[in-house]
């Protein structure tokens, strides 16, 4: 699954498919024995599931939209079947140490591949990856340029951690070789060309020290904030010519505002359960780069506004109780899990990946699903915490 992140869409969802399909007898073993818990993240993330369902039916009559955006909610699914299938899998000693260090070498290498070749497509002009031209002025990786941009600083956050607790995880990478990857992959998120992955990059790196003691965590939120300070500077006074620093006042700014705008119009015409899930409203248009409003309001470029305009006050509840109880899986435990993991979800909440996740259903989707997962795996309260 790690390879196919980074190549197909099809290759990720079938290999996570396989995943969940083979605990799917040993779930229901612990079905059929009275096992089975289900965690407060789990109501309250069914809870968002069926709001989101019971929108789209109500809706339907003038639902505007094709099956196939309506059949993403399947992403919900291998979500909420792979926290169950992985708090199995850890209690029957599934995860051996050989097995995560083969997984973590895995992911980190086509990582690493993929954003070498990225960055001397970017500089050459093409994309190896689709043997065609591509952006001079952003990475492209194997899928797309959203789908990589995104899938980065969460992975690349993910092995930060690694590094950072390398003394108490039971496998072993090679200290050098992580160190050597990871330098390429910060540089590329700093070059990516995706605003929103370095901002998101920015805001989580303090929660890598989070179970390090309060004034270690203080001290790395308040670097954090002069950094930020700093980019925020360079965007506003344009001190530095690269699409990390573009000028405040640009036609993708604006395409998305607009989007906002109209997304809280939308809400306001249905606030309770919202117009349904991915519709396609042809009565809200936003803008288009050159500030026409043409643009049927489908995609809000925001998981939050996405959410507000198609479930309304309802499923946004569920959705931000969901996210809430989420952070409380790893932030609660100090455990080798938390520690690793911890910032890449913040990461996820400020740049966009829910967007990927609850929306498109993409790679980056399938990388959620598995840290979602990953958060349920110490829930039962007779199963022991390793820390």
């Amino acid at each position: 699954m790690a390879l196919f992140s980074q190549t197909s869409t099809t290759g990720s969802v079938i290999s996570l498919m396989l995943l969940i399909l083979c605990s799917i007898p040993l779930i229901y073993q612990d079905y059929k024995n009275k096992k089975i818990e289900w965690s407060k993240t789990q109501k309250w993330y069914l809870a968002f599931i069926s709001t989101c369902i019971i929108s789209t039916f109500i809706n339907y009559p003038h639902y505007v939209n094709d099956w196939g955006n309506i059949g993403k909610m399947r992403y919900f699914i291998f979500a909420l079947l792979l926290s169950f299938a992985f708090r199995h899998l850890n209690k029957i000693n599934f995860f051996t140490e050989k097995k995560i260090q083969i997984f973590s070498y895995t992911l980190l290498s086509s990582l690493t591949i993929v954003t070498i070749t990225s960055i001397i497509g970017m500089h050459q002009g093409f994309n190896f990856w689709k043997q065609m031209p591509g952006s001079t002025d952003r990475l492209e990786g194997a899928i797309s340029i959203g789908n990589y941009g995104q899938e980065l600083p969460v992975i690349t956050l993910f092995f930060l951690a690694v590094l950072i607790n390398y003394k108490k995880i039971p496998f072993i990478i090679n200290r050098i070789f992580l160190i050597i990857c990871l330098f390429i992959n910060v540089y590329a998120i700093y070059v990516s060309g995706m605003r929103s992955a370095l901002y998101g990059f920015l805001i989580a790196m303090p929660f890598l020290f989070y179970f390090h003691g309060k004034r270690f965590f203080l001290k790395a939120i308040i670097f954090s904030a002069l950094f930020l300070t700093l980019v925020i500077s360079a965007t506003l006074f344009q001190k530095f010519t690269s699409r990390q620093f573009m000028n405040v006042d640009n036609a993708s700014n604006n395409m998305r505002i607009s989007m906002w705008k109209k997304s809280l119009e939308a809400f306001m015409e249905k606030p309770l359960l919202g117009h349904g899930y991915l519709s396609r409203n042809n009565k809200y248009l936003a803008a288009d780069s050159e500030g026409r409003e043409v643009i049927p309001l489908h995609i809000a470029h925001s998981s939050y506004f996405q959410i507000l305009k198609d479930t309304g006050i309802v499923g946004t509840i569920a959705f931000l109780g969901f996210l809430f109880m989420w952070f409380r899986n790893f932030s609660q435990k100090d455990n080798i899990i938390s520690r690793l993991c911890l910032a890449s979800l913040i990461c996820s909440y400020f740049h966009g990946i829910p967007h990927n996740f609850l929306i498109n259903g993409s790679n980056s989707g399938m990388l959620l699903a598995v840290l979602y997962g990953m958060s349920e795996i110490y829930y039962q309260k007779n199963l022991k915490e390793v820390s």
